[in-house]
């Protein structure tokens, strides 16, 4: 346990250096808006790991509220702040800004109503619909306001609700660490202005009502959980389709799991059965009336990756490589590597916890988590690079918690399962690197945080 001069010197350091972050923050991006070229992408994220720093004394503290907000405003409205004259930019943007406005200016939604490929967005209305009602009954500015709207309306939910799950698992420190480590997810359109940054709202909120109801007592408050639970699923299947099928596989993954540990079926929400099923009834129903033209698009996506992965053959050749040409072999390092790192650190957290009756929900979410974050990766090779990209903001909601655990136990010197590779004539070279493993620790969350948001398209 740390002393109250030393704990106070440590917020004082953390606080200092993420002023010293958001300085050189503001400094690359004054360069970037003068239009200067060349400006190093790790300079940038050097600096917003800098600011980020207050979330760092969750390894000897509780950290205080009031200092993690200003990092966590500041990294979910960068796509605003930074986009160049003030403009959309982005393919996916692009199209998702031409079918609100279509609806804005209309005044009502018509599934199907946008030519091209914008055609898509036009059948998950939900967020859509929502940000062209506030721009059309407040009079304002298409493009302005939904440049902001969106990033505001995640920097309110998604933070919250990434703590909540963490702080109803694990409690407040761990999950101030698992939002920061959320926050360095690998996902290409994290905090961009896309369907997928509604939709992973309305996941998020799901799986929170699911601990919920994994923990609440019969009564008129589980059945309002349930009705909740309800309203967010239905949300999920209106607002993206990559989010409903991630959501459907992930409670069939669920639902596999505790059918074959019957001994879990106590730690999951009553009813989970019928909550899986009323969400595949509404997926279902939803692709059969409103979106099955782009269902059976997806369905033969699928089946293009199942050819390319039987038949390795058959894979489009191309002279310019389909990921990374705008990275150095080092940053597709650390970017692949932090993109391994979560599932890893998260595993130790799962064989931690796996013998631990009420953790057993929790557990059960992180072995889904890391099983699609790993099992994805293929993708890579198949054309659909961008797929593993983008499920982090997914699998991280269990991850980020799951990592932040591990990270704390391994800052007190506990290795876990780690100990048993510790031999007796390497055991002093452990000693020395357990009296060092806050520092380490650090050092790595960090690294895994820059790592990470390489990814993000709106840091390119």
């Amino acid at each position: 346990m740390l002393e109250r001069g030393r704990i106070a010197f440590l917020d004082l350091t953390t606080l200092g250096l993420s002023f010293v972050g958001f300085l050189g923050m503001i400094a690359v991006a004054l360069q970037l808006k003068s239009g200067v070229i060349g400006v190093p992408r790790l300079l940038f994220l050097t600096f917003l790991a800098l600011s980020c720093a207050p979330f760092l004394s969750a390894f000897w503290r509780i950290p205080k509220p009031p200092y993690l907000i200003a990092p966590t405003v500041a990294l979910f409205l960068l796509y605003p702040i930074t986009a160049p004259h003030g403009i959309i930019y982005g393919r996916d943007p692009i199209y998702n800004f031409a079918f609100t406005n279509q609806v804005a200016t209309t005044g009502f939604w018509q599934p199907g109503s946008i030519g091209g490929l914008a055609d898509t967005y036009s059948l998950y209305p939900l967020g859509n619909v929502f940000q062209a009602y506030l721009i059309r009954t407040a009079g304002l500015d298409g493009e302005v306001a939904f440049l902001w709207l969106e990033p505001m309306i995640r920097m309110l939910a998604v933070p919250a609700t990434v703590y909540a799950i963490g702080q109803r698992v694990f409690g407040r420190r761990i999950a101030a660490l698992g939002l920061f480590v959320y926050m360095g997810t690998a996902s290409i359109l994290f905090n961009t202005i896309v369907q997928q940054g509604m939709g992973i709202i309305f996941v998020s909120l799901a799986f929170l009502a699911l601990l919920l109801l994994a923990h609440s007592p019969p009564g008129a408050a589980r059945f309002r959980t349930e009705i909740l639970f309800a309203l967010l699923a239905l949300g999920v299947v209106m607002t993206h389709h990559l989010s409903s099928y991630i959501f459907a596989a992930w409670l069939l993954g669920l639902a596999a799991m505790v059918g074959v540990r019957r001994s879990w079926r106590s730690s999951f929400p009553p009813r989970f059965g019928v909550l899986a099923a009323y969400f595949l009834g509404v997926l279902g129903l939803y692709i059969v009336t409103v979106s099955y033209r782009v269902f059976i698009v997806h369905e033969q996506s699928l089946q293009l990756i199942l050819d390319r992965l039987i038949a390795p053959e058959s894979l489009p050749t191309s002279t310019t490589p389909r990921l990374g040409r705008t990275f150095s072999t080092l940053e597709i390092a650390w970017l692949g590597g932090s993109v391994l790192a979560l599932p890893a650190l998260g595993w130790f957290s799962v064989r931690s916890y796996r013998h631990v009756p009420r953790f057993s929900f929790v557990v059960a979410n992180g072995w889904i988590a890391a099983l699609l974050a790993i099992g994805t990766l293929p993708l890579l090779a198949t054309g659909f690079d961008f797929v593993p990209l983008r499920v982090g903001e997914y699998t991280n909601l269990f991850l980020g918690p799951l990592a932040a655990a591990t990270f704390l136990r391994w800052s007190r010197g506990d290795a876990g399962p780690l100990s048993r590779f510790a031999l007796s004539r390497i055991e002093p070279m452990v000693d020395r690197v357990s009296r060092k493993a806050p520092a380490v620790v650090v050092v790595l969350a960090v690294a895994i945080f820059i790592g990470g948001n390489l990814a993000p398209a709106g840091m390119r």
